[in-house]
């Protein structure tokens, strides 16, 4: 018998579920949602997300803060050229 556990990564770097509901809030994000992010090298230490977007659910905020794991700027820009981003740190 197969018991699913939403805690348990499928694989390395990979976000859970509890991680992708409770943290990124996946539920509400939609085509108006605003996204911040904060591009680095490494990256997956940052408390940005867990602060921010519970600070977004907080408010009401139709936005959302993810971590960006980048080590080319000019690459990473370059081929998200046509996303609108409304900020980075």
């Amino acid at each position: 018998m197969c018991t699913f556990d939403p805690n348990k990564k499928s694989g390395s770097g990979q976000l859970t579920l509890a991680e992708v509901t409770k943290v990124y809030q996946a539920g509400r994000v939609n085509k108006d949602t605003e996204v911040f992010g904060l591009i680095s090298c490494p990256v997956h230490h940052s408390k940005g997300p867990i602060i921010h977007n519970a600070a977004f659910s907080e408010t009401s905020y139709n936005g959302i803060y993810l971590p960006f794991l980048v080590d080319n700027l000019e690459q990473f820009f370059s081929t998200y050229n046509d996303f609108k981003f409304s900020g980075f740190r």
